[in-house]
């Protein structure tokens, strides 16, 4: 899986989760707001419907622009099995 991602927060840890089980964290900084790529991430998918999860460990916060609790946010995911795209579901 590939993507990009920014967090509201300037440091966080954002697990990501497959099924339930963590499959990797990362640890973003930011000094401006800005998506960022991520590394190429790697996992295993059972047969049939898998959710994938990004939970940030500092929680949401809101802005004054927008009264929504936002913790990150996340563009452009893309799901490859070799070289082959995978549909994903929101």
């Amino acid at each position: 899986m590939t993507g990009a991602i920014v967090s509201m927060h300037a440091a966080d840890q954002v697990d990501i989760l497959v099924n339930g089980e963590k499959v990797k964290t990362w640890n973003l900084t930011r000094d401006k707001w800005e998506f960022k790529s991520f590394e190429p991430l790697k996992f295993s998918l059972k047969k049939g419907d898998n959710i994938v999860e990004f939970m940030s460990q500092k929680g949401p916060e809101t802005n004054p622009t927008d009264p929504r609790p936002l913790a990150i946010a996340v563009k452009n995911l893309r799901l490859t099995i070799g070289n082959a795209a995978c549909e994903l579901k929101r």
